[in-house]
């Protein structure tokens, strides 16, 4: 009984994992973006 509530649960990591990439790839973006507008405005 404990092996899918186990593998429920590595899925949900997973998904996690995909998601938390996701964001920080487009956060990296947008702070690389503000960082070049604020070099740049000096």
């Amino acid at each position: 009984m404990l092996f899918p509530r186990l593998l429920e649960l590595f899925k949900l990591f997973w998904t996690f994992l995909n998601v938390l990439e996701h964001f920080g790839e487009r956060l990296y973006i947008i702070i690389l973006l503000d960082y070049k507008n604020v070099y740049y405005s000096k």
